[in-house]
C-alpha cells in the first residue's frame, strides 16, 4: 500500500482540515521494524484521488510517499498479539 509520510508537525497542520463530515485519518508508525520512522505519520495515499478529500490535496500532495504494508507499520490489534 502506498501512504503520504508526516512528520508529526506536519500531520498536525494537515488535521486543523477535519470536520464532521471528513477527517484525514492518518495514523502514528509505531511499529519497531519501521526503523527511522517510528514516530512519523502516515495517510493513505489514496485519498489524494478522493474528491471527498480535495480539501487535504495541496497540503498533502508535495509530502514524500512510502509503499509498505500496514503490519510493518503498525502493531497488531491486540487480540493478534502473542504473549
Amino acid at each position: 500500500m502506498e501512504w503520504i509520510l508526516m512528520t508529526p508537525d506536519q500531520r498536525a497542520r494537515a488535521t486543523v482540515l477535519n470536520d464532521r463530515n471528513a477527517m484525514l485519518g492518518s495514523r502514528r508508525i509505531v511499529n519497531e521494524k519501521a526503523g527511522e520512522l517510528v514516530g512519523k505519520w502516515v495517510a493513505p495515499a489514496r485519498l489524494l484521488e478522493d474528491p471527498d478529500y480535495e480539501r487535504w490535496h495541496e497540503r498533502l500532495s508535495p509530502l514524500p510517499r512510502i509503499v509498505a504494508e500496514g503490519d510493518d507499520l503498525f502493531e497488531p490489534p491486540a487480540s493478534e498479539q502473542i504473549d
